[in-house]
């Protein structure tokens, strides 16, 4: 029996990405011009948003800092770089982040039966409309929990939950 060989790590180099590159060059010039074009009508820009942008353009990069890793074997070496573990910026990150969220879910949070997903969205016309009317969210969520009830009639009892996610502030570039 032959044993097939173990996948060789490759690096993601996200510095090639377009949409890497587009921060590397664009995202100075606009933390500089912000102030002057965005601040009066946006706020301030919030430090949170500089230090995730930097958190992403050191993640993945041997510059960013690295873990070097020898098989104990063979006694090769790899240079690992480490994540910047940014929250929803990173595409990288965030695919991690969620495999580990699936896996909790599964071994420790949800019972061994079947579950069912539905997501809903608001329609790009009627955005305008919850982020000037507040309080019709808590109706859109009411009305979205009637209809998953009304889709299980005639299932076998279980348990429904229902989660809402709302923003603290009401930003147009939260509803794009």
């Amino acid at each position: 029996m032959v044993a097939e060989p173990l996948p060789q790590y490759r690096p993601r180099h996200p510095e090639c990405s377009a949409f890497y590159q587009l921060f590397e060059t664009c995202f100075d010039s606009y933390v500089h011009g912000y102030e002057e074009r965005f601040e009066s009508r946006s706020g301030p820009l919030r430090p949170v948003v500089v230090r995730s942008v930097d958190d992403f353009l050191s993640c993945g990069r041997l510059q960013g800092g690295f873990a070097r890793i020898r098989c104990t074997k063979c006694h090769k070496e790899h240079l690992l770089a480490f994540s910047g573990r940014t929250r929803n910026f990173c595409s990288s990150c965030q695919a991690k982040r969620s495999v580990l969220f699936a896996e909790k879910l599964t071994a420790e949070i949800l019972a061994p039966v079947p579950h069912r997903h539905w997501t809903f969205s608001i329609p790009r016309v009627l955005r305008g409309l919850f982020e000037r009317e507040r309080a019709l969210l808590g109706l859109l969520s009411q009305t979205a929990y009637a209809s998953i009830l009304k889709s299980l009639i005639g299932i076998r009892p279980g348990r429904s939950g229902s989660t809402k996610t709302r923003a603290r502030e009401a930003r147009s570039s939260e509803w794009l």
